[in-house]
């Protein structure tokens, strides 16, 4: 029996697919812009989960902003938040990665961890 994949788990994915694509057409600000919106959809799955300990922010951006300097969130995470918020021209020191669905994947995947916790995913 197939298990439904949950809309929010779709949703994400799907940016990521679009993230990807853009890359290969070197389209970086596209990539960047559906990486953060996969980030922000499985981040809003796991507020609706967890108000008491949601990640402030009406968009993506400003989740991400707030996730990357929560203490508590593991450090790895934080530094792909990071990436992906910061300003392109700064992204091009050696300190920063250029490849935004990586980093998202990574905070996808604290996340997703975190909602599997909830009991749910």
């Amino acid at each position: 029996m197939d298990v439904p994949v949950p809309s929010w788990k779709q949703e994400a994915e799907r940016e990521l697919k679009h993230a990807s694509r853009a890359l290969r057409e070197g389209n970086d600000g596209r990539a960047r812009a559906c990486a953060r919106r996969a980030v922000g959809r499985v981040i809003a799955e796991f507020n609706r989960l967890r108000p008491g300990t949601a990640i402030a922010g009406r968009s993506a951006v400003d989740m991400l902003r707030t996730l990357a300097s929560t203490a508590t969130i593991p450090e790895r995470v934080q530094k792909a938040a990071t990436r992906l918020v910061t300003n392109v021209n700064r992204r091009l020191s050696p300190d920063f990665t250029l490849h935004p669905v990586n980093d998202a994947r990574i905070v996808i995947s604290f996340f997703e961890e975190e909602i599997r916790r909830c009991g749910r995913d």
